[in-house]
């Protein structure tokens, strides 16, 4: 095969898939019903000017047949006057408008064929019509409906270029939820640890809370004992004596 009818293969298949996608039927049967109803004015039309052509025609027959019959009652008259020679002329003056109207009625005749022939083809294309109207407007309707049930099919499954688009955005959202959510997690716990600390605070805000608390135990000792070197620790209370005068046992209030 050649590179050109390889081309040509492969715009056509191209091509039909575009005119595929881009055809919608509910306009297709639209223009398919105006083309019907376009073939339809046009016989009507046709039908107008034949009946207009056999109108003449029908004229030109009657005319011509009240010629006839006036030649012929003339004949009578001549005879009758026994004037054979006038009787002769206006019979041959008879003859030639007879022949006349020969081919107006063959044209006439032709003319009422072609009338029948029309009339019944405008009965055939109305009916046609009426019933491809009610056909057309039946199959927009399944189409309407089968169009919206596959693009909620689409969007349920995902299958369809904006669902997958939503359905991902959903995920990043998610993804990108999850991540801030984890590092929130992190920093509080980082802070809280102490490894980090707010930079926002003055300096000893770190300790406020173990302030507030009392402080630890191990800060209470070191405070104790600091009070015990600079001798700021209350004095033991003096022993106590029983009434037989003799100090037997002393006790510590605490």
């Amino acid at each position: 095969m050649s590179v050109l009818k390889r081309f040509k293969l492969i715009f056509g298949a191209k091509a039909n898939k575009l005119a595929d996608k881009a055809e919608n039927p509910a306009e297709a049967l639209d223009y398919a019903h105006e083309q019907i109803s376009d073939k339809l004015r046009d016989a009507k039309g046709s039908l107008v000017s034949v009946v207009a052509v056999k109108k003449r025609h029908e004229a030109t027959l009657i005319a011509g047949q009240k010629e006839v019959e006036n030649l012929n009652a003339q004949v009578k008259q001549a005879v009758q006057q026994g004037n054979d020679e006038l009787a002769e002329r206006i019979i041959q003056s008879r003859d030639i408008a007879a022949n006349r109207l020969a081919p107006v009625k063959q044209a006439y005749d032709s003319v009422a064929e072609n009338q029948k022939k029309l009339e019944a083809t405008i009965k055939t294309l109305q009916h046609k019509l009426d019933a491809f109207a009610t056909e057309k407007e039946t199959l927009k309707a399944n189409y309407a409906a089968a169009e919206a049930s596959d693009q909620i099919n689409q969007i349920a499954t995902g299958i369809g270029e904006d669902a997958a688009d939503i359905g991902l955005m959903i995920e990043r959202a998610k993804t990108k939820t999850e991540q801030l959510q984890a590092r929130s997690a992190g920093m509080d716990e980082l802070m809280e640890s102490g490894v980090l600390k707010d930079f926002g605070s003055a300096p000893g805000d770190e300790f406020a809370a173990e302030l507030a608390a009392g402080g630890s135990v191990s800060a209470q000792n070191e405070i104790a004992a600091m009070k015990a070197e600079m001798g700021l620790l209350p004095a033991p209370p003096a022993p106590i004596e029983l009434e037989t005068g003799l100090t037997t046992k002393t006790e510590e209030v605490k």
